[in-house]
């Protein structure tokens, strides 16, 4: 059911950025997206038997949507998916021991000491600073507070993000995505539709494309 809700809340947001600017309640519901694609990156990092499996298909997924990315909204920055595969390399990195199983803790034959971790993550969150990419730091900080807390610290954590963007860049609309928070902090995770996997992985290129022939077609 999340994965439905974050697909159908990202293709509102990108319909009203391209097609409806003038009508923010477009932008409104997209901005629940983000949130739920973030919160399910670290659910999937706590699950997944492989870290670096998952690392390889979020930079295969970035990758192929930059082409249609740069030329449906005109920009040079990277694709959301980079700052997810960002996040997700930052989780893998700091955590000493991923809360997963057998397979996925195979992964880190060679451990790292604190030191050189907490250098591997400055020096990744510096980037993530300089590279343009979609959310950028925000998402970033966003990741690591779903992985980090829960309940109201966790709903404190994101409004606090939220205003803080709020004031620095002006991320208005960006308060809506608080919504998510608090629906996940005081109800359970909604069960219902299950999204076939290949779905969901292929929607965000294919979601892109789609969007840039329509606009082709008839808008220009």
């Amino acid at each position: 059911m999340l994965q439905l809700l974050a697909m159908t809340t990202m293709l509102i947001d990108h319909i009203g950025l391209l097609f409806f600017d003038d009508q923010p309640i477009f932008r409104m519901i997209g901005r629940l997206s983000f949130p739920v694609y973030c919160f399910l990156l670290v659910k999937g990092y706590e699950r997944t038997r492989s870290v670096k499996r998952y690392l390889t298909r979020l930079l295969i997924i970035a990758l192929i949507s930059q082409l249609p990315y740069s030329l449906l909204f005109q920009t040079v920055e990277l694709n959301v998916v980079f700052t997810l595969f960002m996040g997700l390399l930052i989780l893998y990195v700091w955590d000493e021991e991923p809360e997963s199983s057998s397979s996925a803790q195979s992964d880190r034959e060679t451990r790292l000491t604190p030191a050189v971790r907490k250098s591997i993550v400055a020096t990744l969150l510096l980037i993530s600073c300089f590279i343009p990419m979609d959310y950028g730091m925000y998402g970033i900080l966003l990741i690591l507070i779903y992985r980090s807390l829960t309940g109201t610290r966790l709903l404190s954590a994101h409004f606090g993000l939220n205003l803080f963007f709020l004031i620095s860049q002006q991320w208005v609309l960006q308060m809506y995505s608080i919504l998510f928070t608090i629906l996940l902090v005081f109800y359970k995770s909604p069960k219902g539709i299950r999204v076939p996997l290949w779905l969901y992985r292929s929607f965000y290129p294919a979601h892109l494309v789609g969007l840039y022939l329509f606009q082709l077609l008839f808008y220009r």
